[in-house]
């Protein structure tokens, strides 16, 4: 009998040997790990653990696609796995658009890639048929043009892509991969290892169907799902804003709690807030930019500027923008699309902000700066830095390497902002003490994505029939500590199923935030095996367990890690809505580790506990490397 929901097929690609191979994922792992993050873990852990050098051929760049990817519910999206040069733990990043429900259409329910290729190359993928193909004379070139120059050599502007550009070419470690034009990875360095494969992109063509077991049963979930998420009736007070003007409505939050990260998060209030947020874009405003089959009105929009057409999201206009002392919003469109056009993580802009930092302090100078006066609110000089780094020129270079080994190098650590050697966002712990305690934990790094919405949770969009293992309406309370621990470990474990499914996080609004009844719904009629909510709940704490245990045998990950760049633990704003707050964290990091049953001493899972969720290999891989008895 043939598998439903999923396809049954991973593509393996070894750019060392150019040899293409397909393989049946094993059906026990799909029920235990489901897909998409969840599988690409296990096989991250299984094939690229703690002795392999993120940039050699021997990593692993997994694309896992989820059991509901291509289908109207799972919408587009995948997860892009692999050991990161940046922390040399786990990367994880999550990407939409249209590029994995065409690779589902392929037939495939993910591909792996290891080796490399001894020239550049790129990967084509037209349903069955797979081939490498040169790719020198891409080689260098933006990411807007590589996609451009790619359906144009194929012959179909169908065709969709991943691509790299200068940055993931040259190994910055702040570089990622971006899906046809608009699209990203995530962050934690995917683009350097693609780079350090001599891999430019994959392009995709697929004509295929997704096999449901129970069409019927599928749709009777997704139109519960629709409804839930109706614009008129959603109890979510934010999805309208958010449908409306996109993330970007994120930016009048922070402006609204004190909490907008200004000059390197030194304060949560901006003078030139007011040019910056929804209100800005809204006049230019085209229409939604939304991935395939997506049920949310849009996560963003397509806007006009100076003859363009392009997209913002709030992390740009806050990174690039207030975090830089910038509120010239033509020049912070410029630099997001050049971030996107390089390949570039627009948190690379953190970097950015600690060298600004350092140069107002006296830590570094012109001579270290190639020249550069380093002045707040000085667009043209960020984007001088942005390129240096992408290009790896100058100082450029050194930023390259990230704000943790830069400050090493040349002093300022106290204001590096990052967390595991990845640089924050500008969603600030000290305005949401719960995001603070999720950027401690998180085995990516400072990366708010895994507990996304960033926001607390609506007591009133929790359904009377949910119960929630945290106090709901402590949880809410943005600047207590209380019941952020419960609340984190449940986000993380309920977020790593979505990216299992392969359900976009952003459309995690209203009820479908917290009642996972449609989900499972979805997926045992998709794939004819019973899944129930406790399932999940199983299946998403195995996985955050799986990814911790991945960070302790690479890098003896323990409690020391779980921690902040001390501004956020020392330095309370000084006006504001969140005037006064510092993070209180070593109080939530007991509540998390308590609730995660994990030994408070050292942050690290316990033998019960990974045996207890079917994980009795890694105890024993545990027990081999000496890391029990805790």
């Amino acid at each position: 009998m043939g598998l439903y929901g999923w396809a049954g097929v991973i593509l393996r690609i070894d750019l060392t040997t150019g040899l293409v191979s397909k393989e049946a994922p094993d059906t026990e792992e799909l029920k235990d790990y489901i897909g998409g993050r969840g599988l690409g873990m296990r096989f991250l852990y299984r094939e690229a653990g703690r002795d392999v050098d993120p940039v050699r051929p021997e990593n692993r760049l997994i694309f896992m696609l989820g059991p509901l990817t291509g289908t109207p519910l799972g919408s587009s999206r995948m997860s892009i796995i692999t050991k990161s040069p940046q922390t040399c733990f786990l990367n994880d990043g999550n990407m939409g658009g249209f590029f994995p429900a065409e690779l589902r259409f392929a037939g495939y329910d993910g591909m792996i890639i290891q080796g490399k290729a001894s020239s550049p190359v790129y990967i084509f993928i037209d349903d069955a048929e797979v081939t490498i193909r040169d790719a020198s004379h891409l080689w260098g070139k933006m990411t807007s043009d590589t996609h451009r120059s790619l359906l144009r050599e194929l012959g179909d502007p169908a065709i969709k892509t991943v691509s790299i550009g200068p940055a993931g070419e040259n190994q910055a470690i702040n570089s990622l991969i971006i899906g046809d034009l608009y699209h990203a990875s995530g962050r934690g360095a995917g683009g350097a290892v693609m780079g350090a494969k001599n891999l430019k992109a994959v392009c995709v063509r697929g004509s295929g169907k997704i096999p449901i077991y129970d069409p019927d049963g599928y749709f009777e979930a997704y139109d519960k799902w629709w409804k839930e998420l109706d614009p008129e009736r959603c109890a979510d007070i934010f999805y309208r804003a958010w449908g409306n003007a996109g993330d970007v409505f994120v930016v009048d939050y922070m402006k609204a709690i004190g909490g907008l990260s200004t000059r390197n998060d030194q304060q949560g209030v901006f003078e030139g807030q007011d040019k910056l947020g929804s209100i800005v874009i809204r006049d230019n405003i085209l229409r939604p930019q939304a991935c395939f089959a997506c049920s949310m009105p849009s996560c963003t929009q397509l806007i006009s500027n100076n003859g363009r057409v392009l997209k913002i999201h709030a992390g740009s206009m806050m990174s690039m923008g207030s975090n830089l002392g910038v509120d010239d919003v033509e020049a912070i469109l410029d630099n997001h699309v050049l971030c996107n056009d390089l390949g570039l993580d627009n948190y690379a802009a953190m970097a950015v902000a600690w060298a600004f930092e350092a140069y107002q302090r006296g830590v570094l100078t012109k001579e270290d700066t190639d020249g550069l006066e380093l002045i707040w609110g000085d667009a043209a000089a960020v984007r001088t830095l942005l390129i240096k780094l992408a290009y790896r020129e100058g100082f450029g270079n050194r930023l390259a390497d990230g704000v943790k080994k830069a400050s090493e190098h040349f002093g300022g650590t106290d204001y590096a902002m990052q967390v595991k050697g990845l640089e924050t966002t500008t969603v600030t712990p000290r305005a949401l003490f719960g995001m603070g305690l999720a950027y401690a934990v998180n085995d990516t790094g400072a990366d708010h994505c895994r507990c996304y919405p960033p926001y607390p949770p609506l007591p009133e969009a929790v359904p009377d029939h949910v119960k929630l293992p945290f106090d709901v309406n402590k949880a809410a309370i943005r600047d207590i500590p209380d019941a952020k621990g419960g609340l984190v470990k449940w986000s993380f474990d309920t977020r790593a199923v979505v990216n299992s499914l392969e359900i976009c996080t952003y459309s995690s609004r209203g009820s479908v935030y917290s009642d996972f009844t449609l989900h499972a719904a979805a997926l045992s009629a998709a794939t004819g095996i019973e899944f129930t909510v406790e399932d999940f709940m199983v299946i998403g704490e195995r996985i955050c367990n799986m990814e911790r245990s991945y960070n302790v045998l690479c890098g003896s990950a323990s409690r020391k890690d779980d921690t902040l760049p001390a501004r956020f633990l020392t330095e309370p704003y000084e006006s504001g809505g969140s005037f006064g707050t510092t993070v209180p964290l070593e109080a939530m990091l007991d509540d998390y580790y308590d609730a995660r049953s994990w030994d408070k001493s050292t942050g690290r899972p316990r033998k019960e506990k990974l045996t207890e969720l079917g994980l009795g290999f890694i105890a024993d891989d545990f027990e081999r490397n000496g890391v029990f008895p805790v």
